[in-house]
């Protein structure tokens, strides 16, 4: 998957992961199956915060801090609201 690959290419560019751990986690990945980002996660090669940061960027996707996070009362009041079961 090419989203896979221009993942691995921007950790590798940003000095998160080196080209061995690259190398490394597509040979695994193409074995086993599954995310790069993940691999990399089991391998060793990357945190978990290091990764959130770099897929923030990555995606364009802004991480919210504790105090941004919506209420989980909130949360379960308006999943309800949505009424998934009737139809």
């Amino acid at each position: 998957m090419q989203k896979n690959r221009d993942l691995g290419l921007a950790l590798l560019g940003c000095g998160l992961v080196t080209q061995e751990d690259l190398r490394s986690a597509e040979d695994l990945r193409s074995k086993i199956g599954g995310r790069i980002e993940d691999i990399f996660l089991k391998i060793g090669a990357l945190s978990e915060d290091a990764l959130l940061e770099q897929k923030s960027r990555f995606f364009d996707l802004p991480l919210l801090n504790e105090n941004q996070m919506p209420d989980p009362i909130e949360i379960c009041a308006f999943i309800t609201s949505l009424n998934l079961n009737s139809q």
